[in-house]
């Protein structure tokens, strides 16, 4: 049985030729050759072999740009086409070795072949045919799952409210954690207060811009109306001195806005940094308040079967899937 399967492994891997000499290595000569070494070379299989997988040369990659999930899988294996043996490996769905060689040469002959020539050999009709007993059979498993799903959870929740006379509808939440639950709602009250003083915060900063904008806009009127032509020719360089000395000064007055809004800035920034820590405390503290432990000895995982790809609500190496 251990030889057995450690052949079916190397078949798998090398070929079942693995052992005939390579053509053209260590001087090896092939058929027809005259020659003292000459002897049996590997030769490509084609499609016609009694031992080649139909299946396998019917069923080649598309070109499509959104590959299938089969098709995908191959790719990853480095294989030119999809082996239907190899879909649900590590699954209870899985079907066994593949019982024919698999061979990339035989799939590219097939797939050159005319239309009529790959009807008579009939390897499309055997991988129509295979894929939908696949697909009945996952179908069946996927249903008998569900079913027996719902009547498990079903006996659970009734031994589970068995007296209480509200049947399924009892509320599964006995107690409650007082503190958390008024820790979360100091949490939720102070986050809106910082937010509603950092609103008006804002709207005094607005205020303030608006306030500047006026206010540069009087001192350069002031600078217009005191500036005058010079009328006298005298002291020429200590007046241009003396003006580029007010040009230069800031206005105190500018100088005080200038600092509340620096001041308001700070404000916002130091209540901004208090949110992200309330925030997260009180995510942290709604989810253990809203955590519900129930029973789990009836959870299962039931995987919905979609044609051409797998998609589970939970995955599991043991999860039922199909093609």
């Amino acid at each position: 049985m251990a030889a057995a399967e450690a052949r079916a492994m190397l078949d798998a891997l090398m070929g079942a030729d693995r052992n005939a000499p390579v053509e053209g290595a260590s001087g090896i000569a092939s058929y027809g050759d005259s020659g003292p070494i000459s002897g049996p070379t590997r030769r490509k299989k084609s499609c016609y072999d009694k031992d080649i997988c139909p299946l396998y040369c019917a069923w080649s990659i598309s070109s499509q740009d959104e590959p299938t999930w089969a098709e995908g899988m191959a790719v990853n294996e480095g294989m030119g086409g999809i082996d239907v043996f190899d879909l649900f490996k590590n699954t209870k769905s899985d079907i066994g070795a593949n019982p024919f060689r698999v061979d990339d040469h035989a799939r590219d002959e097939f797939s050159k072949l005319p239309d009529h020539e790959r009807r008579r050999l009939g390897y499309e009709d055997m991988l129509a045919r295979k894929l939908r007993d696949l697909v009945r059979d996952n179908d069946r498993t996927v249903q008998r799952n569900k079913d027996k799903l719902r009547r498990e959870v079903a006996t659970a929740m009734k031994q589970r409210t068995a007296g209480s006379g509200r049947g399924n509808r009892e509320d599964l939440i006995t107690n409650v954690n007082a503190e958390q639950l008024e820790e979360c709602a100091r949490n939720i009250a102070r986050a809106a207060l910082i937010e509603e003083e950092m609103a008006g915060l804002v709207a005094k900063m607005e205020g303030q811009d608006e306030e500047e904008t006026k206010l540069l806009q009087i001192i350069e009127e002031e600078k217009q109306g005191v500036r005058e032509p010079p009328k006298k020719k005298k002291k020429k360089s200590k007046s241009k001195d003396k003006d580029k000395e007010e040009e230069n000064a800031v206005d105190p007055r500018l100088m005080e806005l200038q600092k509340a809004k620096l001041v308001t800035l700070l404000q916002i920034q130091a209540l901004a940094l208090q949110l992200p820590p309330l925030r997260d405390s009180t995510d942290n503290l709604l989810r253990q308040l809203q955590y519900l432990r129930s029973d789990t000895s009836t959870d299962k995982v039931v995987c919905e079967g979609v044609r051409g790809e797998t998609s589970c609500r939970a995955a599991t190496p043991t999860s039922e899937s199909r093609p």
